[in-house]
């Protein structure tokens, strides 16, 4: 997945909206108290409250998977800024590559030279910290 296209403030958003259906959850508990206090046929009232058990397990299921995506996206905020701290490290890097091939033979290069080898290595730990956030958002919702 391309995570550096998401809009994470959008995803939170629709997250966040799809909370409210924890508010449905707390209704099907009302109504099979309700059910309870009729005299409507026992085979009618079984039938339903069962459905409304297994529609209760769903909205537990779907709370739980909505807290992994809401985890998720933290992840992926935090993988965007590290893709784009290394757009600005490649960036750097190319500014400085120019100005070494364009400097004189005789011009001490070696200081644009640390400046390249720590940029690299600065984009070579946040590609590992991208892999292992990949590997936390693939564990959440994978």
């Amino acid at each position: 997945m391309a995570y550096e296209n998401i809009n994470v403030m959008k995803l939170r958003n629709a997250l966040n909206n799809l909370d409210s259906i924890m508010v449905n959850k707390r209704d099907l508990s009302k109504t099979e108290g309700n059910l309870n206090a009729t005299n409507w046929s026992e085979n009618s009232r079984v039938m339903i409250k069962n459905a409304l058990v297994e529609m209760e397990d769903i909205y537990e299921k779907i709370k739980d998977y909505i807290g992994n995506c809401k985890m998720a996206t933290n992840y992926i905020e935090e993988y965007k800024k590290l893709d784009n701290e290394n757009k600005q490290y490649q960036k750097r890097i190319e500014r400085i590559k120019d100005e070494i091939n364009s400097a004189s033979e005789d011009k001490d290069t070696s200081n644009l030279e640390d400046k390249v080898f720590n940029y690299d290595n600065n984009i070579a730990a946040n590609n590992l910290k991208k892999k292992n956030l990949k590997e936390k958002i693939n564990s959440l919702i994978g």
